[in-house]
Parts: C-alpha cells; sequence; structure tokens
C-alpha cells in the first residue's frame, strides 16, 4: 500500500506541479496556495536570528576588523535586525503598520519568500564582508614573519611562538562564518528550490575565491621571506 501511494503521490506532483520551480502548473491552484499560511514562518527567522548573533560573536571576538568593515556590517546589522521584528509583530495586539506588513509577509507565501531571500543573502553578504581586512591579515602576517626573523637572528631572548602569526585561522573562521550562512539558509523551507541553490552557489565560490587568493598571497609572502634569508 505504501508503494502504491508513493507513486500516486509521484505521479500526482509530475502532473499538477512544476518539478524545479515546484509550484503548480495550474494557476488557480498555485493562488490558493500562496494564500495559505506558513505556520513555521516564525520559527525560521528565530533560527535565522540565533545564526545572525552567532556570526556577529565569531566575528568581533576572533576575526580583525577595521573601519570600513564596521560600517559596511551596520547597513545589515540593521536589516536583518529590522525584518525578524516585523515577522513578529504578527503576534502583537497593536494595530501598527508593521502589524499590517507583518500580516502581509505571513499571508502570501511569494512575499515571505521574498523576505526570506533577503535574510539569506544579508546573512551571506555580512560573512563575505570580512573578506575586506584580507589585505590587512596579509600585511600583519608579513610584518609579524620578518619581525620573528628580526629577533631570531639579533637576541638572545627564545624564538616567538607560531600564535604570533598563524595566517590560516582566518581561513578557518571564514569557513565557519560561511558554513553559518548556508545553515540559515537552509532554514527557510519556504524558500524554492531555485533561490537555494543560487545563495548556496554563491556562498562556495565566494569562498573558493578567496581562499586561492589568500594562499596566492602568502605563498609569495614565504618566497620573499626564504629568498631574503
Amino acid at each position: 500500500m505504501r508503494a502504491i501511494d508513493a507513486r500516486s503521490i509521484d505521479r500526482l506532483r509530475i502532473e499538477h506541479c512544476r518539478t524545479f520551480l515546484l509550484n503548480f502548473r495550474d494557476p488557480q491552484k498555485e493562488a490558493k496556495y500562496v494564500k495559505e499560511k506558513d505556520r513555521m514562518l516564525n520559527l525560521y527567522f528565530f533560527c535565522s536570528v540565533i545564526c545572525f548573533l552567532t556570526i556577529l560573536v565569531i566575528r568581533f571576538l576572533n576575526m580583525y576588523i577595521n573601519l570600513l568593515s564596521i560600517l559596511i556590517i551596520i547597513p545589515f546589522t540593521i536589516i536583518l535586525t529590522l525584518i525578524p521584528i516585523v515577522v513578529y509583530m504578527e503576534n502583537s495586539k497593536t494595530k501598527t503598520n508593521y502589524f499590517k506588513i507583518s500580516r502581509i509577509i505571513h499571508r502570501n507565501r511569494n512575499v515571505a519568500q521574498l523576505v526570506s531571500f533577503i535574510m539569506a543573502s544579508s546573512m551571506y553578504a555580512l560573512v563575505i564582508v570580512q573578506t575586506i581586512s584580507l589585505p590587512d591579515e596579509i600585511s600583519l602576517c608579513n610584518i609579524t614573519l620578518y619581525q620573528k626573523n628580526f629577533t631570531q637572528e639579533n637576541t638572545e631572548s627564545l624564538p616567538l611562538n607560531d600564535e604570533d602569526c598563524n595566517p590560516y585561522i582566518f581561513l578557518d573562521y571564514l569557513l565557519l562564518l560561511v558554513l553559518i550562512s548556508m545553515i540559515a539558509c537552509a532554514v527557510y523551507q519556504v524558500l524554492i528550490s531555485l533561490l537555494k541553490t543560487i545563495i548556496l552557489l554563491f556562498a562556495m565560490i565566494g569562498y573558493i575565491v578567496v581562499y586561492i587568493n589568500f594562499n596566492m598571497e602568502l605563498q609569495l609572502i614565504y618566497t620573499k621571506f626564504h629568498r631574503a634569508r
């Protein structure tokens, strides 16, 4: 019986739904489905807020931040804070403009998808902004490396620890932040596969580009350092 039910569901899905976009072929059915309220929507945004706060804590406690990155972080922080507040306003007893916007989000899945896409994209943008400090990370590694060499050759003090310059910690933390942003994207079940694929693809490509660029710069630094010795 279960096998028959599964085949029936698959057949109905093929007949009535678009495979890639996951919406109904019949406009009337799609219009009816769009107006259905997603009861888990508040939970999606609650989970994304946890991911957002985790990203902020890791950034400010473990990664180098300059003035430019702070100025860019502020707008994304406002967006990622304001949108969940507006979404939660549906449960508010006060009938404000935010309450009306919140009801529109909850009663229209297309609007909910748009807002969820903005949240997931802003989360990833908040992570990738950290690469603005990449030149500073490279410069600090370069300076620390030459200072270590100078100290070892001109003083009788003990060699400096590797903790003074460990450039790959930057890549480790960046990878962690990218993974958290991917989790935040996966949380939104209301998002169609196409939008999720776009966000996750950009996240993957962005990290790979930063990883390759960072390693090339470090190789140049170590090559010059060994030649100088």
